[in-house]
């Protein structure tokens, strides 16, 4: 049997010698005498073991996998990156290399979730000013609702910058049941205060509105 240790280690990661794992305790024998690793195997350096094998477009290949670090930002990191891998482009043809950009792209998922709440919002602030409009029948309280929900989620990407929050798939995914529940409380609130105007004014001494 042999054991192999990854070379390659990293400034950040301590270097693991082959002598200082061969001297590993295994077990201990009969008479009190350590088995130790290298009397068992041969511990040398060599390649990491592949975790496994990969098809791209049913040709073997090779994938890179991009995982976030706590604190980087997954956008700025991508777009490095990208740009680093069309640096090298000229050498990958020479080699005749071909790569492709969006196997797994972890930005690619933030994007979509942006272009998903554009819609989100463009079809709430839709759907609000229909429901306002079909049952209150007052264009400025439609007005009013629409102007919450860009307002809200403006103010909260404002908060989120200033305290140095990025974008990512959970606060994406924060936002978007956010925007519901603005939604929600526009319509509840513009129009339980529509229609405390209404009785007011019915009222044989209407109360002032500020009041």
């Amino acid at each position: 049997m042999k054991l192999q240790t990854n070379a390659s280690c990293s400034s950040r990661r301590p270097v693991v010698y082959a002598e200082v794992i061969g001297n590993i305790a295994v077990v201990t024998s009969a008479g009190g005498a350590p088995v130790r690793l290298k009397d068992v195997a041969t511990v040398a350096y060599g390649a990491e073991p592949k975790l496994g094998d990969a098809l791209i477009m049913g040709k073997p290949g090779v994938l890179f996998t991009l995982k976030t670090q706590y604190g980087a930002n997954t956008m700025d990191v991508t777009k490095l990156l990208e740009a680093a891998i069309e640096d090298l482009k000229p050498l990958l043809d020479r080699q005749g290399i071909t790569y492709y950009l969006k196997l797994h792209r972890p930005a690619s998922f933030i994007e979509t979730s942006l272009a998903h709440i554009r819609g989100s919002l463009l079809l709430g602030a839709a759907l609000v000013a229909v429901v306002l409009f079909i049952f209150l029948g007052h264009i400025r309280t439609a007005l009013i609702s629409l102007a919450a929900i860009p307002l809200s989620l403006l103010g909260a990407i404002i908060v989120m910058d200033r305290l140095g929050v990025s974008l990512n798939t959970i606060t994406l995914g924060g936002l978007a049941i956010a925007i519901g529940e603005v939604v929600d409380d526009a319509i509840i609130d513009v129009e339980n205060i529509v229609r405390r105007l209404r009785e007011n004014a019915t009222l044989a001494q209407p109360a002032p509105p500020s009041a």
